[in-house]
């Protein structure tokens, strides 16, 4: 039996993936700084910056605990410098494992903070792990979306503000004065269960090994197409049968208009492509 280590496994993604490793025979082990590790067969309640040394030799380590929102990193930026990079430098130092998977984010490329200690980690990763010679995966997720049984986490994220507008009755969009086709932001969807695959086909699977200089040095996982705000408003209200009302407010600190596609489509991601109602069903 395959041992698995995932940090952030009391979040959204870190939920459904655990949950779906366990299923696939896989022993899971959780670490998470909010006490909760669904799925997992072992867990540590821990935060992935302190030092205490963790046991235990893991055939994998997949990384995703990471803060995650654009707005909130502009305000409380050496914070997320210190979680975002020295967290992950953290991890690759304290842990032993075959292979590395770490979480990045189409956003990486962006000037704001979170973007940029994202991109600090993939270089880190990266080099630590060609030094070391251990094989390893980057994923560049497009926005998660969707849901297996667990809702989104990021009080910033859309699909989380979707479903409190179906409670609430109201939707707040944080501008449309963009310049794209209807004024609002546009960002690549995929669905969370897209991600937890990709990232199971990577245990056994790297994509990146030394002296491999053909492999890819990022795997993308989106689609590829770019949907607008508006866009998943319509899509959410068609797929749970609900309607709200749209608030228009100014444009949150460092949202980008778009976030473009520069690299090629990962091919763990499964060919079929998920449909934009299906990402906003909950």
């Amino acid at each position: 039996m395959s041992k698995v280590l995932v940090t952030g496994s009391a979040g959204y993604i870190g939920k459904h993936l655990c949950l779906y490793l366990a299923k696939m025979g896989y022993h899971v082990t959780g670490i998470d700084r909010q006490g909760y590790g669904t799925g997992c067969h072992e867990f540590i309640e821990q935060n992935i910056l302190d030092t205490k040394d963790i046991q235990g030799d893991y055939d994998a380590v997949i990384h995703l605990a990471a803060l995650v929102q654009v707005g909130m990193s502009q305000k409380c930026m050496m914070e997320y410098y210190r979680n975002n990079v020295m967290g992950t430098m953290s991890m690759l130092e304290r842990l032993n494992y075959d292979t590395f998977i770490f979480a990045s984010t189409c956003q990486a490329n962006e000037p704001h903070t979170y973007g940029k200690t994202k991109l600090m980690g993939e270089h880190i990763v990266k080099d630590y792990c060609e030094v070391r010679g251990v094989p390893h995966t980057i994923f560049r997720f497009g926005n998660v979306a969707g849901t297996a049984g667990y809702w989104p986490t990021n009080t910033d994220g859309l699909l989380y503000n979707l479903i409190k507008a179906k409670e609430t009755g109201t939707f707040y969009l944080y501008g449309n004065d963009y310049h794209t086709k209807d004024g609002t932001a546009n960002r690549d969807y995929i669905h969370v269960m897209e991600v937890v695959y990709a990232i199971e086909k990577a245990i056994c699977r790297p994509s990146r090994f030394i002296d491999a200089d053909t492999y890819p040095y990022i795997e993308y996982l989106g689609h590829g197409q770019l949907y607008s705000v508006l866009e998943c408003v319509e899509a959410f209200k068609k797929a749970n049968k609900c309607n709200f009302d749209v608030v228009v407010k100014p444009r949150r600190i460092g949202d980008p208009a778009n976030v473009e596609i520069k690299y090629p489509i990962s091919p763990y991601m499964v060919e079929e492509k998920c449909p934009l109602e299906e990402m906003m069903r909950v």
